[in-house]
């Protein structure tokens, strides 16, 4: 991708937050209802944090990276409260009582990528120059 002059750091950065956000989601849904433990409020959350981006990356909207990091944090502390009882029973050794689906490292990847994300438009809302936005 060829970077255009008039382009802020925002575009990239809304970019990678946008794909990250997308793929985050997806893995969600597919593991989520595979293992029978799906949450339509943590699904919202990330798929309103991955579309917020495109705020930041073609609008001239201020407070466009406020908006997609409120989004990826609500994201990630309804995951949080989600995965709970999971982690519990972990530390406790009491498997299967409650919860279902622990396969941990697609939980801490889907944390990660929540990361990620936060990372990306938190990055855009420190170093851009939101008046050198791109023009639609």
């Amino acid at each position: 991708m060829k970077m255009q002059k008039n382009q802020p750091i925002g575009f990239p950065c809304g970019s990678i937050a946008l794909l990250v956000g997308v793929v985050n989601a997806a893995i969600y849904l597919i593991y989520s209802t595979s293992v029978h433990h799906f949450s339509p409020l943590v699904f919202a959350a990330l798929v309103a944090a991955a579309i917020s981006c495109l705020l930041i990356m073609f609008t001239r909207l201020k407070l466009a990276t406020l908006i997609s990091a409120a989004l990826f944090a609500t994201a990630f502390g309804l995951y949080v409260n989600d995965r709970l009882i999971m982690f519990e029973e972990m530390i406790n050794k009491i498997y299967g009582m409650t919860e279902q689906g622990a396969i941990l490292w697609v939980v801490l990847m889907v944390f990660g990528l929540m990361i990620v994300g936060f990372a990306a438009v938190t990055y855009a809302a420190f170093r851009d120059d939101l008046s050198t936005a791109i023009k639609s």
